[in-house]
């Protein structure tokens, strides 16, 4: 009889770990957010950002495009950039391999708005380009 008791008390107990266990599990994984950027965002002149959950990205800015007098797109000169960003609340920062682009982000909607401050390497260095960026 007391051999059926202490087995009794055995099953309770495991029984009892294991769901504090699984619901430090579900209260974990419940916490956990993903950032909204992640994915990719685009726009009809070419515009281009994909932000994946490693905290690498991938873009192509568009630099020069053409149009002719019915607002068709003829060419589009375009730059791609990778590496790696970080998040603090509403400011990005990314990296390139000309320096470190930080700006401020805003998604509404289905909308991103930022700014892409261009590289030094271009002419046209410092020139931001406002973004508005569709979630594909």
């Amino acid at each position: 009889m007391m051999n059926m008791k202490r087995n009794f008390a055995e099953k309770i107990c495991r029984t009892f770990f294991s769901l504090c266990g699984l619901a430090l599990l579900a209260a974990f994984f419940s916490c956990y957010n993903p950032s909204p950027l992640y994915g990719t965002w685009s726009d009809n002149l070419g515009n281009k950002l994909t932000f994946l959950a490693d905290n690498s990205y991938t873009s192509v800015i568009s630099i020069e495009s053409v149009y002719d007098e019915d607002g068709k797109l003829l060419s589009n000169e375009a730059e791609t950039y990778e590496g790696s960003f970080s998040v603090v609340e509403n400011v990005l920062s990314l990296s390139t391999e000309y320096g470190l682009i930080v700006t401020e982000w805003d998604i509404r909607g289905s909308i991103l708005y930022i700014d892409w401050t261009m590289p030094s390497e271009y002419q046209d260095s410092g020139e931001v380009k406002h973004l508005k960026l569709y979630h594909n």
